[in-house]
């Protein structure tokens, strides 16, 4: 299968809204940038966390990109609701994200009927997206009840992951490409400790039991041996120049985390050690990418990086690891990252899907007051306080 983004097509449909009135969905053109700024600054009064709507130069500029597919809603000129497709045709991994609506054009199926167009031509129709992913805010049930319906299945939830008014937590759920789950590589090889989790996995996706590994999670104290020392590098076109070549060498473990590049670097004093990191700094939310290392202990170098970026303002932190290296999601765990979601054939190759894990840390205290989760969502929470407990109590 061809890896090449998809033609630019024109995918567009009416929509009838309130008074008579007729929307056009379409794909947004470079002449709606500002626009669509303003419509999401209108909606979340400047403080919306994404670079790709704060940052003019990246709206721009993702509105010129062939796998990007930019949906407006249109009613008499006036841009009223917008979202996201971004593609990696390289894994055959799509996202869905940036759902947003004026409160006056809210409940006649726009965001759906623009998301239905895009999930048809990405999946259905060029078939460059094997699967596509969505978060979804939790404040209410309605984003998780609109992705449910266009067939979108449950496979984590996330908290704390993003501040705008206050602490929110997210669910992330996938829509799949049909007989896409029977086509990854071999079982997963997992520790016991994560059984009740991938249960649940099974439960919202049908894929097979996993290989069970009985291994113990030793979380050692964060502070129990010399502290890591690391110089803090934000020389953005720097990293990424160090990044792409580590890459081409295949020297980075763990280099993998889908629709991010590096915008800071952490070497440890000696240099045995440089982690790639993206950070968001508007919510304080940083993922890490990949790294090139020589530490022989993993949970070791994972705390340190933990602790030194809580004390330069990160409050949630995130990797991916694969579900096939029970040695080193064990080490993961043991520097208290907690299992968040389960993605079976997340990232393509050779035509087989392979499973990713993703782990989380939060360095703020949890507050679920104001969340909204139902069905399975409300049970991956408590499978994470359960898993708290586990590597933070009971250990």
């Amino acid at each position: 299968m061809s890896t090449a983004a998809p033609p630019r097509p024109e995918l567009q449909c009416w929509q009838s809204v309130s008074r008579g009135r007729r929307a056009l969905i379409r794909l947004a053109t470079p002449a709606d940038a500002s626009r669509i700024r303003g419509l999401y600054r209108e909606i979340y009064h400047g403080r919306y966390p994404l670079s790709i709507i704060y940052d003019l130069h990246e709206t721009v500029e993702s509105l010129h990109k062939d796998n990007y597919f930019w949906f407006v809603s249109e009613v008499n000129r006036q841009i009223v609701g917008s979202v996201i497709f971004c593609l990696d045709p390289e894994i055959q991994l799509a996202k869905v994200f940036g759902g947003v609506v004026r409160p006056e054009f809210r409940g006649f199926g726009l965001t759906e009927k623009a998301m239905s167009l895009g999930l048809r031509h990405l999946v259905e129709e060029t078939q460059c997206a094997q699967s596509v992913y969505a978060t979804a805010r939790t404040v209410s049930p309605a984003p998780q009840k609109l992705l449910r319906k266009l067939g979108f299945r449950e496979l984590g939830i996330f908290p704390n992951v993003r501040k705008i008014d206050n602490y929110e937590t997210h669910c992330l759920t996938a829509y799949f490409k049909e007989g896409a789950l029977g086509r990854r590589i071999a079982r997963p090889r997992l520790p016991l400790l994560l059984k009740p989790f991938y249960d649940i996995v099974r439960r919202s996706t049908g894929i097979e039991d996993a290989q069970w590994r009985d291994i113990r999670i030793s979380p050692p104290s964060p502070w129990g041996e010399a502290e890591l020392g690391f110089e803090l590098i934000e020389a953005k076109n720097f990293i990424l120049s160090r990044w792409n070549k580590l890459k081409a060498e295949d020297k980075l473990r763990m280099q993998f985390f889908p629709f991010h590049e590096p915008n800071l670097m952490l070497v440890t004093e000696d240099q045995a050690a440089e982690i790639y990191i993206h950070y968001s700094k508007p919510d304080h939310h940083a993922v890490i990418i990949g790294g090139h290392e020589s530490v022989p202990d993993l949970a070791r170098l994972l705390n340190a990086v933990g602790l030194f970026l809580e004390e330069h303002g990160v409050r949630y932190l995130e990797l991916l690891a694969d579900a096939y290296h029970p040695g080193i999601i064990q080490k993961v765990m043991e520097a208290r990252f907690l299992p968040s979601a389960y993605y079976p054939a997340m990232r393509w190759k050779h035509g087989k899907g392979r499973d990713y894990i993703v782990f989380s840390k939060t360095f703020t205290i949890l507050d679920f007051k104001h969340i909204a989760a139902r069905g399975l969502f409300s049970e991956y929470l408590r499978e994470y306080f359960r898993l708290w407990k586990s590597l933070y109590i009971d250990f």
